[in-house]
């Protein structure tokens, strides 16, 4: 299904607030009654298809339970008169047997995301639990204005209703987002797993990563013998730089060695300033020492190359070691002995910690220690890497390599040609065509258009591949959210990130999969950053066009009340008796002025009066709207033309006392001390007139009689008036 609206209607307070949707999903015109009968005369007259799913109709507010039945009845009436007009009912979705559990951390530190997302993927959690990460960008300076744009993305995360919410807040560096996650959860009565920082009223996880450390310095020192070691640290002053320093200045002195500050290197975290600050040591004359432990995986691969570059083998000349367990250092040559955070036991206290869960009480804090284990590889002489190993390192490093280029190559392609797009319904059309490289697996590309919708650009689930449908009052996040969460789904993971500019959120992006590797992870932000992009250039392409005709339309618009003014009335007749269509109808030429605007003005304002010449155009524009254009051409003076298939000279009366009457319930003249009354003229002729001269000589002929005639009518009912 493409180009659906889909409208929840569970939660929809009230009648104007459905109506509300209705007129932004079918785009109607502003002066839409916003009634049922107002609904089904746009829904007969619409020429282009359009198809509405009302979701969760067995579960409407109360407000609105006898109200909708009346709604059903126009829809079906409407869809019967117009075959272009089709809609659907859909009643809630079963509930899922399992729920979400949301994991926030940063795509800037992917590799340790990736570790504990893949040592939680146990099924004591999964068979209860889908994982389902949102990935941030926050930076320790990242600024105000761009953490408030992530926090959108931090509250869509709760339309998942989440059994527990997972945050590691180092990686996410901005104490307001953290807060504000912590918060959310709180509200939500749900538990909330903090992962790096201690946090009152969370169950906090602290990773033991100083004996972890500890076991890479005491293996190096005691199963390899070695008494000359050097340190590659992060940066000077960081915490957890410091930590590690400490740690093998104590291991040194309790082994009989002593501790050389000048053994201290700084690689800031990083493979190049790590690598560039070794050479720099050697060059100037600096001793191989006997190992190098460095504070990361990272900086540990640095290293190796350096030494390796200048010469100097690892191991067998020089041992290097690292720390964290990223999937690169086992991929590395030589592969990296590290030591890695055991999340499995993490794994074991969210589920529990769920289970037992009271959402009535006060959050408690909890404290629990995750342990490091150590992961003896090539780099220290203990697991040397077999030509196997070798072999199947080399094909996942090809295959990674391949999908790379591949991914990147379509995704520019895709950029370049989607630069000149200015509609998001031709995006989203366009992106089902090149998006093949998703098609394998759950994929979803929303567009947030307004409070209340989300643009579903694109959407793949089980080989049925969707575009261009807008969901509005959604309760869910994504499409077929409840059988996505249903265990017999084969997923396990949902990843979502943001699309997004520096200081604009635009919507958000999700994939799903039974397993996520971290090139699957990767390619995913990959998307993002292309998608995004896309999204930016066509949002500004539709702003620039959307100002263009603005301003073409402020030259042929009334200010006030949105009807022609006289230059757009003139060039729209021209248009009018040249449509095909019309071909053998009449041009009805009908002018109408307010008989007691003076009086109006003068007893109760002026901004009265705008009101009634308000009231009066949206009546004459309902009356008008199916079969001809209407103007206002200054004043209290309107002009309209009405095609049909005979003259309505006769019907001045009925044609007046209609549009007086609807003038009248305008919601803005209830409870008026006054009424609208209004002269009109009508002048007719066969559109065949208009092609047998000048269009603007047959326009002013009929302008002319129209004028005498409403000006006879206005004498008519003076004298009427006066005689009452």
């Amino acid at each position: 299904m493409n180009n659906a609206v889909f409208i929840n209607l569970s939660g929809i307070a009230d009648k104007a607030s459905l109506h509300k949707i209705l007129k932004e999903a079918f785009d109607l015109p502003d002066y839409y009654g916003g009634n049922l009968d107002a609904l089904k005369d746009m829904l007969t007259s619409m020429e282009d298809p359009r198809h509405l799913v009302l979701c969760n109709i067995n579960d409407p507010d109360p407000s609105l339970r006898t109200y909708i039945p009346k709604l059903l009845d126009v829809l079906r009436d409407s869809s019967e008169e117009n075959p272009v007009f089709t809609y659907e009912l859909r009643t809630s979705p079963p509930t899922p047997n399992r729920r979400a559990i949301v994991v926030c951390g940063s795509w800037e530190d992917s590799e340790n995301l990736n570790i504990f997302l893949d040592k939680i993927n146990v099924p004591e959690l999964t068979s209860k639990y889908v994982i389902c990460c949102f990935t941030f960008g926050t930076v320790a300076k990242s600024g105000f204005t761009k953490t408030q744009v992530e926090v959108k993305l931090a509250n869509l995360m709760m339309r998942l209703d989440p059994a527990g919410i997972v945050i590691f807040s180092e990686m996410l560096k901005s104490p307001y987002l953290v807060d504000h996650m912590k918060e959310l959860g709180h509200k939500a009565g749900i538990p909330v797993f903090m992962l790096e920082h201690r946090h009152d009223g969370c169950i906090n996880f602290e990773v033991d990563y100083n004996s972890g450390f500890r076991d890479v310095v005491k293996h190096v020192i005691e199963v390899h013998k070695c008494r000359d070691i050097m340190m590659m640290a992060g940066f000077k002053g960081n915490p957890f730089s410091e930590d590690r320093i400490n740690v093998l200045k104590e291991e040194l002195i309790s082994h009989g060695m002593q501790f050389d500050s000048n053994k201290i290197l700084y690689g800031d975290f990083w493979y190049v300033p790590a690598k560039k600050s070794l050479q720099e040591y050697l060059e100037n004359g600096g001793k191989t020492p006997d190992a190098i432990i460095c504070a990361n995986d990272t900086m540990a691969m640095g290293t190796a190359d350096c030494l390796t570059g200048m010469g100097i083998r690892v191991p067998e000349d020089c041992i290097v070691t690292g720390f964290d367990g990223i999937r690169d250092s086992l991929y590395h040559s030589p592969t990296i002995t590290t030591c890695a955070p055991d999340y499995r036991k993490a794994a074991e206290i969210i589920c529990s910690t769920i289970d037992e869960w009271d959402p009535e009480a006060e959050p408690e804090t909890r404290d629990h220690t995750i342990c490091c284990s150590l992961i003896l590889k090539h780099s220290c002489g203990c697991n040397l890497t077999t030509m196997e190993e070798m072999q199947e390192i080399s094909s996942t490093l090809f295959r990674d390599n391949q999908d790379y280029f591949m991914h990147v190559h379509e995704m520019g392609r895709l950029t370049s040609q989607a630069i000149t797009i200015s509609d998001t319904k031709l995006l989203s059309s366009f992106l089902d065509k090149h998006l093949w490289l998703w098609k394998d697996q759950m994929f979803f590309v929303a567009i947030t258009e307004s409070e209340d919708c989300v643009n579903a650009i694109y959407s793949s689930w089980k080989d049925i591949y969707e575009y261009g449908n807008k969901v509005y009052n959604s309760s869910f996040l994504i499409p077929n959210q409840s059988a996505v969460l249903n265990s017999d789904s084969g997923i396990n993971y949902l990843i979502f990130s943001q699309l997004r500019s520096s200081d604009e959120s635009y919507g958000y992006l999700c994939t799903g999969a039974d397993v996520v590797s971290l090139r699957l992870q990767q390619r995913f932000e990959e998307m993002e950053s292309y998608i995004s992009s896309i999204v930016h250039s066509v949002l500004n392409n539709h702003k620039l066009i959307t100002m263009n005709r603005e301003m073409k339309a402020l030259s042929e618009l009334d200010y006030m009340t949105g009807l022609y003014n006289r230059r757009g009335f003139l060039s729209r007749v021209s248009k009018l008796v040249r449509e095909p269509q019309n071909r053998g109808k009449v041009f009805n030429y009908v002018t109408m002025d307010l008989d007691n605007l003076k009086p109006i003005n003068d007893n109760y304002g002026h901004q009265e009066g705008d009101i009634v010449i308000k009231a009066l155009a949206y009546a004459i524009q309902t009356r008008v709207h199916k079969n001809g254009i209407s103007s206002r051409y200054g004043g209290d003076e309107f002009a309209f033309v009405m095609i049909s298939d005979s003259s309505l000279e006769d019907s001045a009366d009925r044609l007046r006392t209609e549009i007086e009457g609807a003038a009248q319930y305008d919601a803005g003249l209830t409870g008026k001390p006054y009424k609208i009354l209004a002269s009109i003229g009508i002048a007719s002729c066969p559109i065949s007139d208009f092609h047998q001269g000048r269009i603007e000589t047959t326009l002013e002929r009929l302008m002319n009689i129209a004028d005498e005639n409403m000006y006879s009518d206005k004498q008519i009912r003076h004298r009427q008036q006066k005689r009452m």
